[in-house]
């Protein structure tokens, strides 16, 4: 099968599992987002990043891709109570305690002081978008996570999601930092 399957054309699309959807389905808006969000977060990556924010942003996009957006596409729909019938099995858990680590060993270095606005450097500024992104996300995904049953812990997707925000705002930080020290 090509890619042209023309289901597009009348509106619709495909998530695993069923036989199409809306392309209004708040679902497809969770992951059109979670899509656009791993763009910014490779953009951020070419924009040369200290290499230990790079390291960092290739395991985000690794998970994001790998676990995530999967994740994602296994919320029940509004409505539904579950998917199970359609995705057996447990998908795989975000990993949000490294995040957590991330999150912690960062603010140790700098504390966050309110919002920061001078965005100096290529690296920064597209981090502080990736970060607007993931929060436009996980409003998203908050949306559709108004059932949090079935297979896919959407408590733990909507967690890591609000703990990538933070991380991000972080990165964009310290990148900026880096710039200011002599």
């Amino acid at each position: 099968m090509g890619i042209s399957t023309k289901t597009g054309d009348r509106g619709e699309t495909t998530l695993p599992g069923s036989s199409g959807v809306s392309k209004t389905d708040p679902r497809i808006e969770a992951l059109g987002t979670a899509d656009e969000l791993d763009a910014f977060l490779a953009d951020a990556l070419l924009a040369g990043p200290s290499s230990e924010t790079g390291k960092i942003l290739a395991a985000l996009r690794e998970e994001l891709s790998g676990v995530l957006m999967p994740a994602i596409a296994r919320l029940p729909a509004v409505g539904e109570t579950t998917r199970e019938k359609e995705h057996p099995g447990e998908a795989p858990a975000p990993d949000i305690t490294r995040l957590e680590g991330w999150i912690a060993e960062l603010e140790g270095r700098r504390p966050p002081s309110g919002f920061i606005h001078a965005w100096k450097t290529q690296a920064a500024a597209k981090l502080n978008i990736a970060r607007t992104v993931c929060r436009r996300a996980e409003r998203r995904i908050a949306l559709v996570s108004g059932a949090l049953s079935g297979p896919a812990d959407s408590g733990a997707v909507l967690a890591w999601f609000n703990r990538l925000s933070d991380l991000l705002f972080l990165l964009a930080a310290a990148e900026l930092n880096k710039s200011s020290k002599p």
